[in-house]
């Protein structure tokens, strides 16, 4: 006669048990969503994918090392060896799949420079860095085991209910236990509530802008050589009126010391962006402050974040679409640490500008 499996271990499988299945049902709506052009709704769920997957991760650990340490019953004196071979078998197998499963999943996010957060509260460190082509390859890792784990998973369920149906022996109740049970169907209800039906937008600025992290972060030439001629201002909006009237020095640009970067959130996971094309007047004299200013013309199109998937998703009309942004700043002042900041800066999106503060 087969005893049962300890209280811990049965609120392990049942919780798990629960989170596999909401699991699959958060990928099959994530691919639904991006099939249907909700791609923002589909980065939410995929967000809330990998959170329970995340979850899995942990469980499956505590499960495995207090499985090493609490022996599970035998089976029935009647099991023939090969079912008991094969049963042993498949435990140990889906013990691998619910380690390796979630551990791709990390792989794939980490080589997509998407940090996996957990449920936006905080995030794991990436595994990799950035591999556009490691990321499809892991991709067909998950996918397979994925396919993988549902295959075993429902050997093992059948399994069962043979030996309660025909056997009508006591492995199944030697799991069952009706309170985790309810938990973990409630969990899954509750999961695919809440969970399923979440939406948010795929980046969102982490902090104010700054002058060195968050804001547009221009590197002033090294050689600050004045330039003999101003570039084409019909190319940089608003910058006309200012190639017209200044006298200030028009201060060169050097590409390889200069950039616009961003940093922003993604489902609570932090990542940096930049613009690759991007054009600047700068008109700039320590000695005349007031009357320095500074317009840089950005190409949004341009946004480069290491992510195919998240760059697709910034070009669409929620976001960045067909418009371009200047920034525009001017009324500098000195600071303690010999750099400067304007005192009136502006973001123009499309015709809206947006004040920017510098700290």
């Amino acid at each position: 006669m087969m005893t049962g499996y300890g209280l811990a271990a049965r609120w392990l499988h049942w919780l798990v048990a629960g989170l596999i299945v909401l699991q699959y049902v958060l990928a099959e709506l994530a691919d639904e969503a991006g099939e249907g052009g909700a791609l923002l709704q589909q980065l939410a769920l995929l967000a809330n994918h990998k959170s329970v997957g995340m979850t899995i991760l942990g469980l499956a650990v505590v499960r495995l090392g207090w499985r090493f340490g609490h022996a599970p019953p035998p089976l029935p004196a009647q099991t023939a060896p090969w079912q008991s071979f094969t049963a042993k078998g498949a435990h140990w197998l889906l013990y691998g799949l619910l380690l390796a499963l979630p551990i791709s999943g990390w792989l794939m996010s980490s080589a997509s420079a998407y940090s996996v957060s957990w449920f936006n509260l905080f995030s794991f460190p990436d595994l990799v860095g950035a591999d556009e082509g490691l990321k499809e390859t892991l991709v067909l890792v998950h996918e397979f085991l994925a396919k993988t784990l549902f295959i075993v998973a429902l050997a093992h369920i059948g399994a069962a209910l043979y030996h309660h149906v025909w056997l009508k022996d006591d492995v199944l109740r030697g799991m069952a236990n009706m309170a985790a049970i309810g938990v973990s169907v409630l969990l899954v209800a509750v999961g695919i509530g809440w969970l399923g039906s979440v939406s948010s937008a795929p980046a969102e600025v982490a902090e104010s802008a700054t002058a060195e992290d968050a804001g547009a972060r221009l590197s002033e030439t090294s050689s600050a050589a004045k330039a003999e001629g101003p570039p084409d201002a019909a190319a940089i909006p608003g910058a006309e009126a200012a190639t017209a009237t200044s006298t200030l020095p028009l201060w060169n640009i050097n590409p390889d010391a200069s950039e616009i970067v961003f940093i922003a959130e993604q489902a609570g996971a932090e990542f940096e962006g930049r613009f690759n094309n991007w054009s600047a007047e700068i008109y700039f004299d320590p000695e005349n402050l007031e009357e320095s200013s500074a317009v840089v013309a950005i190409t949004l199109a341009s946004v480069f974040t290491d992510d195919s998937d998240r760059d697709s998703q910034l070009l669409g009309d929620e976001w960045f679409g067909d418009r371009d942004a200047t920034f525009r700043a001017s009324d500098f002042v000195a600071e303690e640490d010999g750099a400067f900041a304007a005192t009136d800066a502006t973001l123009d999106f499309g015709g809206d500008a947006y004040p920017i503060e510098f700290s």
